[in-house]
């Protein structure tokens, strides 16, 4: 990816960007640039490779194949990548996906332990802003969605998805929120 195009979202057409449009979009351009580093022969360090790294989140799960391609393509708007970034944090490990299409579009997938007292931390953190926060059904042992982010449990597993970039401009976010519940469903099915 040579340029990257950044397009802030409107409040009600005046042209002002939302602090959660600005979030979002540093977000997506600080995952590029470091995905961009990780991938330069000459700097940063080489990506982890899922299959010999093993999932370094506790489940013994490569969570970067967790979620079918077919699903990845309807959540992304375009085919993923066939490269997978896997970071790994204390814990807990996350996979960012980025689709082959231009816009480009990202799935960052967090998977960490501690069950129920974690979940429940990280509702705790999120429900009281209500026009953001709801409750899911269907999904894993339990789940909520934030904004287009959804969080789920399945046994001792927590998982965050989230889908960012400028591909996601054009789409309104219950469409996103939708996609990104699919991604959700397929992870706790593969977490299940």
């Amino acid at each position: 990816m040579n340029a990257l195009t950044i397009r802030s979202s409107t409040v009600r057409g005046r042209g002002i960007a939302t602090p959660l449009a600005i979030t979002r979009t540093l977000a997506v351009c600080g995952v590029l640039i470091f995905l961009s580093a990780c991938a330069s022969p000459t700097g940063g360090s080489q990506p982890t490779d899922p299959t010999t790294q093993g999932s370094g989140n506790g489940t013994g799960v490569d969570i970067c194949s967790l979620v079918p391609d077919d699903v990845l393509t309807a959540a992304l708007g375009s085919p993923p990548s066939p490269e997978r970034e896997l970071l790994q944090g204390s814990g807990s490990s996350t996979c960012v996906i980025a689709s082959t299409g231009d816009p480009a579009a990202l799935l960052q997938l967090q998977v960490g332990p501690g069950g129920r007292d974690e979940f429940e931390r990280q509702r705790a953190n999120k429900e009281g802003i209500a026009d953001l926060y709801a409750p899911l059904t269907g999904i894993g042992d339990d789940a909520f969605a934030f904004g287009e982010e959804v969080t789920v449990l399945v046994g001792d597993t927590v998982a965050v998805i989230f889908l960012e970039g400028p591909a996601f401009d054009a789409v309104e976010d219950a469409d996103r929120l939708e996609r990104a519940k699919s991604v959700a469903a397929a992870v706790a099915e593969g977490l299940g």
